[in-house]
């Protein structure tokens, strides 16, 4: 793959991969919305992607000279071009040095920009980004057993690292505030706060008073509903049409609607796919797809198409019968009766046992998650097809899978280690993208549709600050006669959530690091994308 070639793969996986992202969000607090609008709540805001551009000029008030942006952006082209150049010659030492400068140096001086426009101490932004470096090392050393890293991996935390420590930096005035209005900051210059404001990119305010607006990341989105804030001395409760000042019922119905809307959405999308273009996945019958190089089968002489009758005397119908009838016959022959063009043929061959462990599928063919094993093979897997179902089907099929993501919920919850198997952050979702980007509009929809699920089932978590956590307590106040729970009863509940939800993010952080390091990065992302999707998985026998 050229230079050129390997940027545009890139982009066009980020770009699928953000546009999936502000669609599913968008589709959630949509839910928000509109069910807060039906119980009388004022919704002040909603906004598709996240951050808001600065729109106050700071320039009046800066102290310290900053590096013109024109160079940074030369900066940026050169490090795009060596990268290029280093891709084309086939050297990894040239594209980590453009690497480097595209996605290291530039960030970092333009985040020292910034620590001079807010007036911040000069060592900020090498804090922030020695910070996360050091953070993102010490869970890769964990991940690999304190193996050497290799040096791509370090560059990629390098680079992470630095684009955090600029959008961290950018933000500072919000973070600083007390404000509770969207947008509003703060900097301290000459001994006097300056307001700063964030802006989106566009916006429009209905009747209602509701602003509309789209902003500048596209990870995400909003909807801000008046009076949701707690306060010391309870007053959310008195802001009339707020959040707070409605029953528990429409409270958590308001809150429950996000959670909805995704599931609902998951399922349509699926529904729509599956009773269109098909469901993607093995062949049900015992025909041969595939038939692996240096196997039992390969050598016995089995090949593609071939369909399977018999295994050492037991009758087989579908594929996965074939795993049973091997079972614990590895290093002893068995009799196989194939039917080839109409022709029965009988193969003597001797299953071995896998060299890997394998995933162990349920009674309704589902992944356990956590449960492997090594099982006898002879080297054939099932042929995939496209299963176009009815309506009705799809449907069916459709609303199953939000139990099978509950399922292994459960699962992870009762077998902690399996999170190896079936826990993955953002460098899993995004190999997922980019395998599925191949697979043209159906794969892209297919993943939509698995993260809009996994994404309403997992606000349901019964953890602040997801939509969950919140249920809970709304659902706590129904008995409280109208009365809200202590502040510091909920700011510690709150507290300990946002804690789990932090450790979470890093465990599947970790994961995902781990996951990186090793050799087998494709086998690795194919195994990643089948725990997303509902399709079966170590089909092989």
């Amino acid at each position: 793959m050229s230079g050129w070639e390997s940027v545009l793969s890139v982009a066009n996986t980020a770009i699928q991969f953000m546009l999936v992202i502000t669609i599913l969000v968008a589709v959630h607090e949509l839910g928000h919305y509109l069910v807060a609008r039906w119980m009388g709540m004022e919704v002040e805001a909603f906004a598709v992607m996240m951050g808001g551009v600065r729109k106050t000029d700071l320039t009046p008030y800066l102290d310290r000279p900053t590096i013109p942006s024109r160079f940074l952006w030369y900066g940026a082209g050169a490090g795009l071009i060596v990268m290029i150049v280093g891709t084309i010659a086939n050297s990894s030492l040239i594209t980590d040095v453009g690497l480097a400068i595209a996605g290291v140096i530039v960030p970092l001086l333009a985040a020292v920009n910034l620590t001079r426009l807010y007036h911040l101490p000069e060592s900020t932004p090498y804090l922030r980004f020695g910070g996360a470096f050091l953070a993102g090392i010490v869970m890769l050393l964990f991940a690999t057993g304190f193996k050497t890293p290799q040096p791509e991996i370090v560059i990629g935390l390098a680079v992470a690292a630095a684009l955090f420590a600029m959008l961290i930096t950018y933000y500072a005035p919000v973070s600083n505030s007390d404000e509770d209005e969207q947008g509003h900051g703060q900097i301290m210059a000459r001994g006097e706060y300056i307001p700063v404001r964030f802006r989106p990119l566009w916006h429009r305010v209905d009747k209602n008073g509701t602003e509309f607006s789209m902003l500048l990341l596209p990870l995400g989105g909003f909807a801000r509903i008046k009076g949701m804030h707690p306060k010391d001395d309870g007053s959310e409760t008195q802001v009339p049409n707020g959040f707070y000042s409605k029953h528990p019922w429409a409270r958590l119905a308001a809150l429950f609607a996000g959670p909805l809307f995704s599931v609902g959405f998951g399922v349509l999308v699926l529904t729509a796919l599956w009773s269109t273009e098909g469901r993607y996945g093995p062949v049900e019958a015992a025909r041969v797809g595939m038939v692996a190089p240096d196997m039992p089968a390969a050598e016995a002489g089995l090949k593609e198409g071939d369909l399977i009758l018999s295994v050492n005397g037991q009758s087989i119908e579908k594929f996965e019968q074939i795993k049973d009838a091997l079972r614990g016959n590895e290093g002893t022959p068995v009799e196989v009766i194939v039917d080839r063009a109409g022709t029965q043929q009988t193969m003597t061959l001797t299953p071995q046992l896998s060299e890997e462990e394998l995933m162990v599928l349920d009674a309704d063919g589902d992944p356990i998650p956590g449960e492997r094993e090594r099982r006898a093979q002879i080297g054939v897997a099932p042929g995939f097809e496209y299963d176009r179902m009815t309506v009705g089907a799809a449907f069916s099929e459709a609303m199953r899978q939000p139990y099978v993501l509950v399922k292994g919920l459960a699962r992870l919850v009762v077998k902690p280690e399996s999170a190896k198997d079936t826990v993955g952050g953002p460098v899993t979702i995004a190999r997922v993208t980019h395998v599925a980007s191949q697979s043209g509009f159906g794969g892209i929809a297919l993943l939509a549709a698995m993260l809009s699920l996994t994404l309403g089932v997992m606000n349901l978590l019964p953890v602040p600050p997801l939509d969950g956590g919140q249920i809970v307590i709304n659902f706590l106040e129904l008995f409280t006669k109208g009365k809200r729970l202590s502040i510091g009863f909920q700011r510690a509940v709150t507290s300990v959530g946002f804690v789990l939800i932090m450790l979470l993010m890093l465990s599947a952080a970790t994961l995902d690091l781990g996951r990186i390091s090793e050799d087998n990065e494709a086998p690795k992302a194919s195994q990643s994308a089948s725990s997303i999707t509902p399709e079966k998985t170590d089909s092989e026998e």
